[in-house]
């Protein structure tokens, strides 16, 4: 009786069914034969989380630069706008020398909604506030070019829709000189070589100039304007041809020092947010106080950067 139960005792030493016998199956996705992969030590690991943290920190950066572009700075446009206006109605006209950065005219075009101080010069700084009267050009209404820059993506852009102004469009600029109409002859894009129209000339126009592409300034976008009626004088108000800087398709160099050094605090900063967070634990009181100090340093560097960008970005 006992010898039967041992024989239909199953085998339980035989494979599966469905499965070769022969020697343990290896781990999925090893060949077989190959020897596995010894684990990451805790050097590698912290390298692999090192170099995640700064991928993650410089998208972050580059994200909230793109967005201080297109937004905040379109805040301070509005405000330094309100500024040179309360300047312009505190000294009732635009009489006598002007400063660089100051009020030099008003500008007007209906078909883009834009009205505008316009400051003189073209530099990083001066385009800040607005468009843009170019050194050298000829005084509103008079004999020459008058060339004005401006924005097309930042600080409000109010040249961003410079493409849609077609002839026979209105633009009205207003200077010490007084209050001057033109008519839109033609809209196009320039690329390094061809002609300059913002060059010399021997009747009276009106010549608004900024980036092209809109992200670049490889050439300009140029809409030109014809004086309605007579100019004022015979005087040609050259600007000189070829001068990138004047026409803001360049940024300001010297901007790159500051850049640097505030960019090197807010890391600073950073890096001392994190090692206080990990020494305390403390969330909230810590990003309470190193938020402020963070946001203040990376607009600071933000400010920076935006300088060494092409003025009429």
């Amino acid at each position: 009786m006992a010898e039967s139960r041992l024989l239909e005792r199953p085998d339980t030493s035989a494979p599966p069914a469905g499965r070769p016998a022969g020697p343990a199956s290896q781990p999925s996705g090893r060949p077989s034969g190959q020897p596995a992969a010894p684990p990451a030590g805790p050097g590698r690991r912290r390298a692999r989380r090192v170099a995640g943290a700064a991928c993650t920190v410089a998208g972050g950066l580059l994200l909230l630069f793109v967005a201080y572009l297109t937004y905040f700075t379109g805040l301070q446009e509005v405000r330094a706008q309100h500024r040179l206006a309360a300047d312009l109605l505190a000294r009732g006209a635009l009489e006598g020398r002007v400063a660089e950065g100051a009020p030099a005219g008003v500008i007007s075009v209906p078909a883009l909604h834009l009205d505008a101080v316009v400051v003189k010069g073209s530099s990083p700084a001066d385009l800040e506030s607005g468009p843009g009267l170019v050194p050298g050009s000829a005084p509103g209404g008079a004999a020459g070019n008058t060339v004005i820059a401006g924005r097309r993506v930042s600080f409000g852009h109010p040249f961003g829709s410079l493409d849609r102004l077609r002839p026979g469009d209105l633009v009205v600029y207003t200077d010490g000189s007084g209050r001057h109409r033109y008519r839109v002859k033609r809209t196009w894009r320039v690329r390094p070589g061809q002609p300059d129209p913002t060059g010399p000339s021997s009747d009276a126009r009106l010549t608004l100039v900024t980036s092209d592409p809109p992200l670049a300034a490889t050439g300009h976008l140029v809409a030109v304007a014809l004086l309605q009626g007579h100019p004022l004088s015979a005087r040609p108000g050259p600007v000189a041809a070829g001068q990138r800087s004047q026409l803001g398709l360049t940024g300001d160099s010297s901007a790159a020092v500051g850049a640097l050094l505030w960019a090197q605090a807010f890391l600073a900063a950073l890096g001392l947010t994190v090692a206080a967070y990990r020494r305390w634990g403390q969330v909230w009181p810590t990003y309470l106080i190193s938020t402020p100090v963070l946001v203040a340093l990376a607009l600071l560097a933000f400010g920076s950067v935006a300088r060494l960008l092409p003025a009429t970005l």
